[in-house]
Parts: structure tokens; sequence; C-alpha cells
């Protein structure tokens, strides 16, 4: 798996109002990335580019595509991350290629520029080994499984199905884009924030949904990328993957990764 992760920065006019609430920002920054794709979509065929990454849908019947998302959307610390996965990461670097880091969406009156931070590659893999992770605000459950665990009043019991969909997510959602193939993974929740968090909405098909979000701790044996994602409404940014060990906000880490690049650019010259 390769994943390449870039920092994105709106700038908007003296007096102009944000144009997003916090607990939506990963939505309106997704339309303004779709926005960009549909506006340069016959650069992007040109040079061979599959533009059907951005919306997960058909190009030509409009069907739904079913699939891990391969561009994914995160806000947190008040920072917007954009993820590529593979694929996506081609259609990311075409796309910001001629503008080198600024652009303008002048419908929209916005100014905003991609930075660069860090590509990864891994073999994301069953292991001999156990590792640590946060998985930050995921949404394990639909409506059915949902009233399931809600009727569960023992909390052993409700930590149990919580790994049983874990378990379920890491295969199910990772199998659609790994190769090889991992098995079933253990899992062993560590540590739940609550079990009674506001639902959170997220708008599918143009209708607002209620899921109930988690943000929990938990060790298994396979080797995962941060930044990936796992559950429901992945391409949004719910259910961020981060190895505990770089567990550190999202302002530092991207402050770290500009000042290393910014030291190596002044070491060559």
């Amino acid at each position: 798996m390769q994943i390449a992760i870039y920092r994105f920065t709106p700038f908007l006019p003296l007096g102009n109002p944000v144009p997003f609430q916090p607990e939506i920002a990963t939505e309106w920054f997704g339309r303004v990335f779709k926005e960009l794709v549909n506006r340069n979509h016959e650069r992007l065929i040109r040079v061979g580019v599959n533009t059907d990454l951005a919306h997960n849908h058909d190009e030509k019947t409009s069907n739904r595509i079913t699939r891990y998302p391969l561009i994914n959307y995160h806000y947190f610390d008040e920072v917007f991350i954009i993820t590529g996965i593979n694929e996506g990461k081609n259609l990311i670097e075409e796309l910001i290629k001629p503008w080198k880091c600024l652009i303008d969406l002048e419908k929209n009156k916005i100014y905003f520029r991609f930075e660069f931070l860090e590509e990864r590659k891994l073999q994301v893999r069953n292991t001999s080994n156990n590792y640590s992770y946060s998985l930050i605000n995921w949404l394990p459950f639909k409506t059915e499984p949902y009233e399931i665990f809600k009727s569960t009043q023992s909390i052993i019991e409700k930590t149990r199905l919580l790994e049983e969909r874990l378990q379920k997510h890491l295969v199910n959602d990772l199998n659609k884009i790994l190769n090889p193939k991992i098995s079933t993974p253990t899992v062993i929740i560590t540590g739940i924030d609550s079990f009674d968090r506001t639902m959170v909405p997220v708008t599918e098909d143009g209708k607002k949904h209620y899921f109930q979000p988690f943000t929990i701790r938990f060790d298994t044996n396979v080797d995962l990328v941060d930044f990936t994602t796992l559950g429901n409404h992945k391409a949004y940014g719910f259910g961020r993957v981060m190895r505990n060990s770089s567990n550190i906000s999202l302002k530092t880490y991207s402050n770290k990764i500009m000042l290393k690049a910014h030291k190596t650019l002044v070491t060559e010259t």
C-alpha cells in the first residue's frame, strides 16, 4: 500500500464567514475537491487518471461503486488533511501539478493550497507481533446492528460486540485494496472514550443520517498505516487509524514534517 499525505489550507477574503461548520468540515472539503476534479476532468483523463476515484460512482452509468475509498478527507486540530492511497495518490498528484501550491476557486471566492507532507509505503499484513492503535471517531454500526448494541446492558458484552465489528471492518475494508489479503486478525479493545456520545450527522445519498461515534484504543496483530480509515463513512475521515506511538496532534505532526522538508531543502542548497 502507498499513501501520500497532504495538508490543505483554505484562505478566505477578509470579512467572509467560514463556509463550513466543524462537524461537517470534511463534507465541505470533499465537495471542494470534487469540484476541482470536475473542472480539470479532461486534463486528468488525458494523462490516464481514473477520475471515478473522486466521487465513487461510475461516470458513464452513474451507478455507485462499492470499494474502499482511495481518497480520504480529514479535519481535526483545525487542520485539513487529504490522503491518497494507491491510484488516489496519483489523482491528487496530477490534479495539483499545474498550480504548484496555490489554487483559486473563484466561484466560491476561496484560495487554498496543498502542501505535501509525507509518503509512506507499507505491506499491511498479519504478523506474529501485536501493535497498539487509536481508532478515532469510528462509526461501527448502521441501524440494525446498532439496535442490538443499544439493547445490550453488559459493558463486557458491548465491548465484545465492538471487537467483532472491528474484526469485520479490518478484513472487509482493507481486503478491498490489499493483495495478498489479510486473514481474520486478533483484536483486543483496551480503551473506549464513551458508550453514549452524541450522535453525529452524516449525509448519504442526499439524506442526513445519524451515527454513534466511538474513539477507542485497540491491539491487533495487523501492521496498519496511519491515516487509513475503517468503518462507515471512511472517506470523510471517520474511523481514522493512528498508531499510538505517533498519536500526536495534527498541528504538531504537520509542522514537524514541514520543518523536516525545509531543513532538507536548506541542506541541498
